[in-house]
């Protein structure tokens, strides 16, 4: 179930949040709208998924996974300080956007 509007991330895709993304983060929904909309960087995967990664005031690096579906992407998952392995397998599969 979506409980709010989409979200537009820096590069113009529309992104919907899941409820069960803004019951599984614990930094709340003002977080995740943070991250989506001005993330350190993007990890895109041949169109099929967007991983959103910034560091949060709470002191956490915080990575939202938007999945693509055929009405837009997603957002169904965060992991709280990913690994440098883990994000070095994304990368290996995807290209990398920075924003600052």
């Amino acid at each position: 179930m979506l409980l709010i509007k989409p979200l537009q991330d820096p590069l113009g895709n529309q992104i919907r949040v899941s409820s069960e993304l803004i019951e599984g983060c614990s930094d709340g929904l003002k977080t995740i709208r943070s991250v989506i909309t001005s993330p350190a960087f993007v990890i895109m995967i041949k169109n099929r998924s967007l991983y959103f990664i910034k560091s949060v005031p709470s002191g956490t690096n915080l990575l939202i996974e938007a999945r693509a579906y055929p009405q837009g992407y997603t957002a169904r998952s965060c992991r709280e300080n990913p690994s440098v392995e883990y994000i070095s397998r994304l990368l290996t599969k995807g290209c990398l956007v920075s924003f600052h």
